[in-house]
């Protein structure tokens, strides 16, 4: 708590950001708000999509609304939208928003949704804060057609810069929350990436906004002043909160900001309201589905790269049947526990967490050495010579799940050489490809659209867009195969010595 200072206007902010239907991590987190007048609760999007629980409440058509209520227990007074916001379609996207005791600002963001591009909210000490939101523009990029239908989102950075417009002139202090990252590294400034898809850096240097509230990049940011603008940044899956402490004196504000745990307890042990659902969450990830002969684990990202994984296996030989392409890639998400003998729901949605549809595309051999340069970069040799992880899968988002493993081709891939130049001895189904070759290739609808690096993909034309989730595919096979025994596919030739 921040008490009020007689010769100073002091402003409490709580925020979290990409949540991703963790609500009983969420009630922890409330349990220690502890809000008073001087005190704005903010959220900053990807919160209906992405865990167990938001994917049971969607797919048994519950709907949304047990994260509306667990919202509106815990007080939050604005929230923005998260580019997996979208990924259930607009109606159940409004009917979320509408079951708000909040506010959503989203400038950008421009349809038949109920949110404001700006608000000014007024405090009991009288001081006027200025609040807007806005998403990452790559929604347009990633999110299926008809799940934008009547949706607009314009650009991130000119939809900020004109709510400023409006706001700077009445509000004591502005506030931005960005549902994307930044792309300069925040302490040396070292630009990143070229993409637009995180602009944060860009924000702060351009604009003059007092707050910069990040999210997207799941990149905890304690607290700091980049490029004069104050940026905060929480961790993903309410696994803590930011309280952030601001005191207007002689006309300026000074912050300081903390990563605050979640308590042991749920806010107030008021989390009934999710018990019933939780008591079917439970019987739904405990359903049998089938059973693997042999269990199929996860090792060091590392090792998984260069010898093989039999999950990404198992997936791609799923997306071969679904398709009839030649060709599979899959990535495997940055936390997977994989599959013991008996296979569950939980093991599903643990290990496949993506909302994806199958694309399967044609590609030449020419772009698919393209691909193969961009996944064989994922590696890099240490002043040892030991292979590692690259940096930039890693920074300054973890993204293990840009690196694509391969069914039905084979190549060799040189980390003595430069990226670009390392891959060679491609082959098909064992038989040598030449670069004007044509080839069938399905991969999720994620990676078709170029996004991670693969712009190559964005040159492909598109043979067959699946409408069934992949998630579901695999839930399909299993149950219908019963017991399944997956033999490692044979992993791309590393030469590192």
């Amino acid at each position: 708590m921040y008490p009020q200072k007689d010769d100073i206007k002091m402003l409490r902010i709580i925020f979290t950001s990409d949540v991703h239907g963790n609500m009983d991590m969420l009630m922890r987190c409330a349990s220690s708000f502890d809000k008073d007048e001087h005190t704005i609760i903010i959220d900053g999007g990807d919160t209906i999509q992405g865990s167990p629980f938001s994917t049971y409440i969607h797919a048994n058509s519950i709907g949304a609304k047990p994260i509306a209520q667990t919202l509106n227990l815990a007080g939050f007074d604005f929230v923005t939208l998260g580019n997996h916001d979208f990924n259930y379609g607009p109606d159940y996207l409004r009917a979320y928003l509408n079951d708000l005791n909040t506010a959503c600002v989203c400038a950008n963001v421009v349809g038949n949704l109920p949110v404001f591009p700006y608000i000014i909210h007024t405090m009991p000490n009288g001081l006027k804060v200025g609040i807007t939101g806005i998403v990452t523009e790559y929604v347009n990029i990633w999110e299926k057609e008809d799940n934008l239908r009547g949706i607009s989102v314009s650009s991130p950075f000119d939809a900020a810069y004109h709510a400023l417009q409006q706001m700077k002139s009445v509000a004591d202090i502005c506030i931005c929350i960005y549902h994307g990252g930044f792309e300069c590294d925040i302490t040396s400034g070292e630009i990143l990436t070229n993409s637009t898809e995180n602009i944060a850096s860009k924000i702060c240097k351009e604009l003059d906004f007092d707050v910069l509230l990040t999210g997207h990049q799941h990149m905890p940011i304690e607290g700091c002043l980049h490029h004069g603008t104050f940026v905060v940044q929480p961790g993903s899956n309410a696994k803590h909160f930011i309280e952030i402490a601001g005191e207007l004196r002689d006309g300026a504000f000074q912050f300081a900001s903390r990563f605050v745990e979640p308590g042991n307890e749920c806010l107030n042990d008021s989390g009934s309201h999710l018990s019933a659902v939780n008591v079917g969450l439970q019987k739904w990830l405990e359903m049998p589905l089938g059973t693997m002969l042999e269990p199929l684990l996860p090792e060091e990202r590392v090792e998984m790269a260069l010898r093989g994984s039999p999950i990404a296996t198992l997936f791609n030989s799923i997306q071969l049947e679904a398709t009839g392409a030649q060709i599979s890639c899959v990535g495997l998400a940055n936390d997977i526990p994989g599959f013991n003998s008996v296979v569950r729901m939980r093991d599903i949605v643990e290990n496949y967490p993506f909302n994806n549809n199958l694309v399967t595309m044609q590609i030449t051999g020419a772009q698919l050495v393209a691909a193969l340069e961009r996944t064989a970069s994922y590696l890099s040799l240490d002043a040892n010579g030991v292979p590692q992880v690259s940096r930039s899968f890693l920074y300054p988002k973890v993204e293990h799940y840009n690196y694509d493993f391969f069914t039905g081709v084979t190549y060799t891939a040189d980390l003595r050489k430069p990226i670009g130049e390392r891959v060679s001895n491609v082959k098909v189904n064992g038989i040598e490809i030449t670069l004007e070759a044509t080839f069938t290739l399905c991969m999720s609808s994620y990676r078709a659209t170029g996004t991670g690096g693969y712009d190559v993909y964005k040159a492909c034309p598109t043979i067959e867009h699946g409408h069934q989730e992949v998630s579901e595919l695999i839930c399909d096979y299993i149950s219908r195969k019963g017991n399944i025994y997956v033999e490692n596919e044979e992993a791309p030739n590393w030469i590192y010595i």
